[in-house]
């Protein structure tokens, strides 16, 4: 399986040097969305690794993404579909075994209301699917239940400086017993131009579940976008409650190709 995920990567790298085009993406954000959407007839494909370690309370494991995959659809002006997806590892200390699994598949719809301009900031939603389909060790007291949040997206520029903040919430199964529960999202996050093609990455994002330790983790990386197009990424992010792995790395990069032809536009 692990050879298999490292072709899988492989073939995304390929893909990046023969149909590059300016890229914007989510990553290395864990959570953090901005309000823009890709153009319609436009794939923007974003893949990465990521490791993170968790000894809070009775955990003890290293976990491994391998990689992580989405894929971010423009299917009609304003409208993008994404998907996501990707191969876990994670090697429980305390169990002594090392588990893998498909990790589950996100499905989000996202719509762009209001496009800013002169400063102004834009406006878009998102409804995001978390579909099961991980292996039983994975789900929440080994149950498999669809979980549904919704979030609103604004994000601006000011000068060198992209901020995006994020508000939501929605219904999961809980991390302890597999019930349904109401959760509340949020993230802010910015990047920063410091050089031609470079910019500095933050993040603060965060999750709140009722009987359950809230999330909250920091983030900081560097992105470099080639003359192709292609935007490369690295960050490193810290747990600043119990609910979050201690620490952890990604790395990774985001493309857009298209698969139809279609108009120029302004957005991504």
């Amino acid at each position: 399986m692990l050879r298999q995920a490292g072709v899988v990567f492989s073939a995304m790298l390929i893909l990046a040097g023969v149909f590059p085009h300016p890229a914007e993406g989510h990553r290395p954000f864990l959570r953090a969305s901005d309000a823009d959407v890709v153009d319609p007839g436009m794939v923007e494909l974003e893949t990465g690794v990521e490791i993170s370690r968790n000894t809070r309370g009775d955990s003890d494991e290293t976990s491994y993404t391998l990689p992580s995959v989405e894929f971010n659809f423009g299917i009609a002006d304003r409208i993008e579909i994404d998907i996501s997806t990707g191969f876990e590892l994670v090697d429980d200390d305390q169990e002594d075994q090392t588990l893998g699994s498909a990790s589950d598949t996100g499905l989000t719809f996202k719509t762009l209301w209001w496009e800013g301009e002169e400063g102004a900031p834009s406006l878009a939603t998102e409804f995001s699917l978390n579909l099961p389909t991980a292996r039983d060790e994975f789900q929440p007291d080994g149950r498999h239940r669809v979980g549904g949040t919704g979030q609103v997206d604004l994000s601006g520029e000011t000068g060198p400086l992209l901020y995006i903040l994020n508000l939501g919430g929605g219904v999961e199964p809980s991390p302890k017993d597999g019930d349904y529960v109401g959760v509340f999202i949020w993230a802010v996050a910015g990047e920063l131009t410091v050089a031609d093609r470079v910019t500095v990455v933050s993040e603060f994002q965060g999750k709140a579940i009722p009987g359950a330790d809230n999330e909250t983790t920091a983030l900081l990386g560097l992105t470099y976008t080639t003359l192709g197009g292609v935007k490369f990424d690295f960050a490193g992010f810290a747990g600043l409650t119990d609910g979050s792995d201690n620490w952890g790395i990604r790395f990774g990069l985001s493309f857009n190709f298209p698969v139809v032809s279609r108009p120029s536009g302004k957005r991504r």
